[in-house]
């Protein structure tokens, strides 16, 4: 399910999951599954919640990988993008699971802005097909 869930991405959001490669046995323990509903409105909740189905209910980033992924997206005005859509400010101030759910909802809105822009455009086909998947 997750090499499915690299390949509906694109090749940039498979180089930001590729840093959680370690697992969730080596982050944190935390319960994403409340964090997800704490921040549900301020998400793409959809996408998120698919990525913690296809990866665990656990956290994604550890200590180094979450400092990686923030200095990345602190670093998105260097792209011409706002850090705060990213959640780049948010993340740090956050307990370990909502950091861990900021962090993967603004790796994959990093991703999609890198890949297609914010255009507002609708998703791909590949993205549609994926969200109505089980």
């Amino acid at each position: 399910m997750l090499r499915r869930f690299l390949s509906v991405q694109g090749w940039l959001s498979s180089a930001i999951l590729l840093a959680l490669a370690a697992g969730p046995a080596a982050a944190a323990t935390c319960d994403t599954a409340q964090a997800l509903q704490a921040v549900r409105g301020s998400i793409d909740a959809a996408a998120t919640q698919a990525f913690y189905d296809a990866y665990g209910s656990g956290c994604a980033w550890d200590e180094r990988n979450s400092q990686v992924a923030i200095s990345m997206l602190q670093a998105a005005g260097d792209q011409g993008l706002d850090p705060g859509i990213f959640h780049a400010f948010a993340a740090t101030s956050a307990d370990a699971a909502t950091r861990d759910v900021l962090l993967t909802d603004g790796a994959l809105k990093y991703a999609a802005a890198m890949t297609r822009g914010l255009t507002g455009e609708p998703p791909s086909k590949t993205d549609r097909a994926f969200s109505q998947a089980d």
